[in-house]
Order: structure tokens, then C-alpha cells, then sequence
């Protein structure tokens, strides 16, 4: 039993010496504590039902925009309803948030919110933030969108 102990502890040790090492260093990128990003809009609105957007954020070329947070809050008309915002990207970014009923922000009207952790990607271009609008509406609602992240170089 020592004699299999001792070829284990030996082999293992001799396993150690010979791991791979790598003459070049791993690539340093940037930390995501260097470069934080943060953006909000007001969603101007088209059309009763419609869709309602704005630009969040332009990236710049040679930069990726990392988010990692993002939320909507909006006061309806208590006869519509918004079950969804959305955060889209020409460059491919694209996710979807869905909407909760939260206390009313005064008579005849609902607040919706939507509020979480994302891990989305977009290379330099413009960051959309959009929301459909169902139901019968008097007036357009009102809802902000804002966003937490940082920059990176795109390389």
C-alpha cells in the first residue's frame, strides 16, 4: 500500500513539473472599472397603439459596449398596456425585457417596470431602446430607459 502510495505522490508531483507554460502573457484587456458607461433616454411615441424609442447610446468605432444593466419605467393609461422594452443594436445586440405592473403612479394610470441584469454585446454603432404600445390610449405614456456598462477596445 506505501509502495502505491509513493508511485502516486511521484507521478503527481512529476506531473506538476512538466504542466505547460506559456512564454507570452495573457492579453491584458481593459477592466471593466476603467471605462463605466451609463445612458437614459425619454421614449418619444408613434402612433396610439404604437412604438415608442429612443438612442441610448452612440458607441464609438473602435469600441464594444459591455451591458450589464438596464430598466424601464413607464406611466401608462390605465386602458394600455406595455408588456416589453426591448434594447437592439444594428451590430447584433438585442434583448428583451418584460414589463410588471408596479403601484400606480396616480388615478387612471398604471406604472410598468422591467429591471435586470443583461449580458449584451454591441460593437460601434447606435444602441436603440424601444417598447410597443397596446390598447386604447388617450395620451402617449411616459417611460425612461437607462442603462449601466462600460467600454472596451472591439480588438
Amino acid at each position: 500500500m506505501r509502495q502505491i502510495l509513493s508511485i502516486l505522490l511521484l507521478t503527481s508531483a512529476a506531473l506538476c513539473a512538466s504542466a505547460q507554460t506559456y512564454s507570452q502573457p495573457v492579453r491584458d484587456v481593459n477592466d471593466p472599472t476603467r471605462n463605466p458607461f451609463t445612458a437614459s433616454c425619454q421614449m418619444t411615441w408613434q402612433g396610439v397603439p404604437g412604438t415608442g424609442g429612443c438612442q441610448l447610446a452612440t458607441v464609438p468605432a473602435g469600441k464594444r459596449l459591455a451591458v450589464r444593466d438596464a430598466s424601464f419605467v413607464c406611466s401608462v393609461h390605465s386602458a394600455a398596456n406595455i408588456s416589453y422594452g426591448y434594447l437592439a443594436s444594428y451590430s447584433g445586440g438585442f434583448v428583451i425585457l418584460a414589463m410588471e405592473d408596479a403601484t400606480p403612479a396616480f388615478a387612471g394610470t398604471r406604472a410598468k417596470v422591467a429591471a435586470r441584469t443583461v449580458f449584451m454585446s454591441t460593437e460601434a454603432g447606435t444602441l436603440l431602446a424601444q417598447a410597443i404600445l397596446t390598447g386604447n390610449v388617450a395620451a402617449s405614456p411616459n417611460c425612461s430607459v437607462s442603462i449601466q456598462g462600460y467600454l472596451v477596445d472591439a480588438n
